[in-house]
């Protein structure tokens, strides 16, 4: 039982706080911060964390609108225009980020509706 273990009961608060506050951002960025900006934002966050050798991140456009609550067709359109600025590559399953510094930029901007 999690009252005769107090370092249990302090992960679990703790775990707890950590995933309000996660979501507390998340909804956060949907309300201040528009499609390009959360998805910068995301593809930052993932080339981080899931990133290959190579940089590219196994994700399909589908799977990153759900991530941000938006349309495929949202994300492919805004994917495409990165594309052609050589902010990123894109393949099937997946894309590259190759303009670090221009992809954060956007990650950093709240007026792109």
């Amino acid at each position: 039982r999690i009252e005769k273990n107090p370092s249990l009961a302090r992960a679990m608060i703790d775990l707890l706080c950590a995933r309000l506050r996660w979501v507390s951002g998340e909804l956060g960025d949907q309300a201040f911060f528009g499609i390009e900006a959360r998805l910068a934002k995301r593809l930052v966050f993932l080339g981080g964390v899931m990133a290959d050798g190579a940089g590219w991140i196994p994700i399909s456009q589908s799977e990153l609108g759900e991530f941000l609550g938006a349309t495929r067709e949202s994300v492919n359109k805004t994917l495409n225009d990165w594309r052609s600025r050589r902010i990123i590559e894109i393949k099937r399953g997946g894309l590259r980020i190759t303009d670090a510094r221009a992809l954060a930029t956007i990650a950093e901007s709240q007026d792109d509706d």
